[in-house]
């Protein structure tokens, strides 16, 4: 595995910039993501409530509405007629909002991606993750997490082992510089290995060039 990460050295050499997804592709990823075209629209507003109610607009047939409740009260995700309670430090922007479907290990899966709500400067960095695994159409799980500069791309299996992990992005030692490792969707704030990571650091533009990659699972670039 060490050839491995010698040959990605050797393709990313000089720092040449590339973009997330293609460094994603890297590590190891087979998941197939649909994104479900559509857009949130609000359809109701109480400002002396500070509620505001949006649907999804889309032809996909499960549908989706969001509560927005400012800072006192969490807002909700409605998945069909599941409410889905967002935690008070992840409320998002329905209207940046993106939503993509993938099956993993027969699993049916949904993943809604959006920004902070009053997001602002480096915290338009940050990408809130809502991920709902489904049953039948029914919800068995929903798992909350975040990166920055996150894409759909970051969920996948990249260690082999038949379970879904995520990478994150987490600030380094010094300006611009990143941190990406492996966390575990069924525990999102556990580091899988602290072994495996790569050191990034952002060029503007949604390019990154990588400074050191220490990574030993299986990688293929595309």
């Amino acid at each position: 595995m060490i050839i491995v990460s010698t040959i990605l050295l050797i393709m990313f050499s000089g720092c040449d910039s590339v973009d997330m997804k293609r460094l994603l592709s890297c590590l190891r990823n087979d998941i197939k993501f649909e994104q479900i075209e559509g857009n949130f629209s609000y359809y109701e507003s109480d400002y002396s409530k500070n509620m505001f109610k949006s649907v999804f607009v889309s032809n996909y047939p499960s549908k989706l509405r969001y509560i927005s409740c400012g800072s006192v009260v969490s807002d909700t995700l409605f998945f069909d007629n599941t409410p889905i309670s967002i935690p008070k430090q992840m409320p998002f922007d329905p209207l940046a909002a993106k939503l993509y479907r993938f099956v993993f290990e027969g699993q049916e899966y949904f993943c809604m991606l959006s920004k902070a709500s009053s997001a602002s400067g480096s915290g338009m960095e940050v990408t809130f993750y809502t991920l709902i695994e489904t049953e039948n159409s029914h919800i068995e799980n929903v798992t909350f997490f975040s990166s920055r500069f996150g894409i759909v791309e970051n969920i996948g299996d990249f260690n082999g082992d038949r379970k879904l992990d995520y990478i994150k992005l987490t600030h380094g030692k010094e300006s611009k510089e990143y941190f990406a490792k492996l966390y575990s969707i069924k525990s999102p704030d556990a580091v899988l290995d602290d072994g495996h990571y790569l050191i990034i650091r952002y060029k503007g533009n949604d390019l990154f060039c990588i400074d050191k990659w220490s990574w030993s699972f299986e990688a293929n670039c595309k």
